[in-house]
């Protein structure tokens, strides 16, 4: 869904729904190894505004530097 929609337009008006939305706060919450704080979980209404929370955090930073990476692929 990511291509069909700009990384500003407001997810809701884009057509993601509640059960969506759960499943982004919920994967945000594995990647940062953390709970989301409520207003975190709110705040999370944009492809930009996801992409800040994660960019916050070190943790995502080395998921997203080693996804896709085999063990043989790492130094």
């Amino acid at each position: 869904m990511a291509d069909l929609i700009s990384d500003t337009d407001l997810l809701a008006y884009a057509g993601v729904d509640s059960l969506a939305m759960i499943q982004l706060v919920a994967r945000c919450e594995a990647v940062l190894d953390r709970p989301l704080t409520p207003h975190e979980a709110g705040g999370l209404d944009s492809i930009t505004a996801v992409a800040e929370l994660l960019a916050t955090s070190p943790t995502a930073a080395t998921v997203a530097g080693t996804e896709g990476t085999s063990e043989r692929g790492r130094a």
